[in-house]
Parts: C-alpha cells; sequence; structure tokens
C-alpha cells in the first residue's frame, strides 16, 4: 500500500506492476520499499530514475520494465541505454535497451 504513495505507475500486459520514480525522494523512497523478490532498475551513465518490478522473473517483462526507466532517463534520446537490474538478494546485471518512447508508455500507465 505504502508504495502507492510514490511515482507513476505501470501496469504490464502480463498484469504486472511497475512503479517508477519522479525524484530522488521517490527514488530512495522506492528502492526502501522494495521486497527480497522485486526488482529494481537505474540507467546506468546518465540521470534517471529509479523503478520497481514487482515480483516478476518473466525475460519480457523485465526487459519492458527497463525500456520505461530508460525512457524516462536523461538518456531517453538515445538509441539503446545500459540499464543496471538488481535485486535486494544482492543479483545484478546489466541490460541493453531502447528507451520507450512516450506514446507507448501511456499505453502502460495507470491513471
Amino acid at each position: 500500500m505504502l508504495l502507492l504513495k510514490y511515482g507513476r505507475h505501470f501496469r504490464l500486459p502480463d498484469g504486472k506492476k511497475v512503479v517508477v520514480g519522479r525524484n530522488k525522494e521517490e527514488n530512495s523512497a522506492i528502492r526502501n520499499l522494495a521486497k527480497e523478490n522485486d526488482l529494481l532498475f537505474e540507467v546506468i551513465g546518465y540521470p534517471s530514475p529509479t523503478a520497481l518490478l514487482r515480483n516478476n522473473k518473466q525475460e519480457n517483462s523485465i526487459k519492458t520494465a527497463a525500456s520505461l526507466c530508460a525512457g524516462c532517463s536523461d538518456g531517453k534520446n538515445e538509441e539503446y541505454l545500459s540499464v543496471k537490474v538488481w535485486s535486494k538478494r544482492g543479483q545484478d546485471r546489466i541490460i541493453q535497451c531502447s528507451p520507450m518512447e512516450n506514446q507507448q508508455m501511456k499505453t502502460f500507465m495507470v491513471r
């Protein structure tokens, strides 16, 4: 419930939720509210939001969440960005993805 107070909320085609921070305070809150099975995302090399994918390990959802995070970053006009993905379990990796365009983001946004 606390997570509802922060960020922009998106619903992926598989029904899973992504929350993207809008500022440093929300990014910090999102990181603190992450559970053990959640994944966190941040763009490398550009100021970016922290995004949280709630309890989902499906590769297509992970790639979509990374693209959402990249699309909300200061690197959104680049062709490809590197996005760090990690969990509270300490697992991490880097995904290369294209930033999602605003029009596509709107289709996932929860209003």
